[in-house]
């Protein structure tokens, strides 16, 4: 997720800056014109425009058109409330990779409530998953494998991770009006407070914790008691 929002970011502040070029050049070809017309202002008859081939030799015009035509655009589709009071926390965490899902962490300490809140792309409502989490969720994944069963990993400042099953949407919705709720299918624990998680890109049952302690643990959903390894932060490379 983190990586996406960077993407986004750096995207955005491409497209602010080839915009502001743009600009630029379209106010040098305006002062071009003006300079090869009559300065006085006295012009009779038509104007001597300058021709497309004298104005591209002198503005990259057709380079700036090159590079912003990628520009991605931006629409506030919705805008979804999280939080009303000063003690609750909430952030984006991940994008649901096969359906249009977001969720976002949120958190109450006065409730003691630290959960996942399950957005749905195509509405204006939050709901809250029921997680085992005891402090703030610092890190979320869903699995991103096409086949098996959809699992939610999370990672908390417990010092505990968790694996649930996601329910899928119904595929008729007129019998089946609400998505099934995620089922608990495991709990690491990690002793330590977890930072981030994610799952390994070509091994469903392989994950991956990472902790502050400058840690990252990998995990098998075969046998969860244990990391199967442990990188050491920079001492491990």
């Amino acid at each position: 997720m983190r990586v996406q929002v960077m993407r986004l970011r750096k995207d955005l502040d491409e497209s602010t800056a080839q915009r502001e070029w743009l600009e630029l050049d379209n106010a040098s070809l305006r002062r071009k014109i003006e300079e090869r017309n009559d300065p006085s202002g006295e012009q009779e008859g038509e104007l001597d425009l300058p021709q497309v081939d004298d104005i591209l030799s002198d503005v990259p015009v057709a380079e700036t058109l090159n590079r912003i035509s990628y520009a991605p655009r931006m629409r506030l589709r919705a805008t979804i409330p999280m939080t009303s009071q000063a003690q609750e926390s909430s952030r984006l965490l991940v994008v649901h990779p096969h359906e249009p899902l977001v969720y976002a962490s949120y958190s109450n300490p006065t409730l003691r409530m630290h959960t996942l809140a399950q957005i749905d792309m195509h509405g204006t409502k939050a709901i809250l998953l029921d997680l085992p989490h005891k402090q703030e969720i610092r890190g979320a994944e869903v699995s991103p494998h096409a086949t098996g069963a959809r699992y939610m990993l999370t990672a908390s400042l417990d010092q505990t991770a968790a694996i649930s099953s996601l329910g899928s949407a119904p595929s008729d919705t007129s019998l089946v009006p609400k998505r099934s709720s995620p089922m608990l299918a495991a709990t690491i624990k990690v002793r330590a407070q977890c930072w981030s998680c994610a799952w390994d890109s070509s091994d469903s049952n392989v994950c991956y914790v990472g902790t502050t302690s400058a840690r990252v643990l990998m995990f098998d959903l075969r046998r969860t008691d244990v990391p199967v390894h442990t990188w050491d932060g920079p001492r491990d490379g």
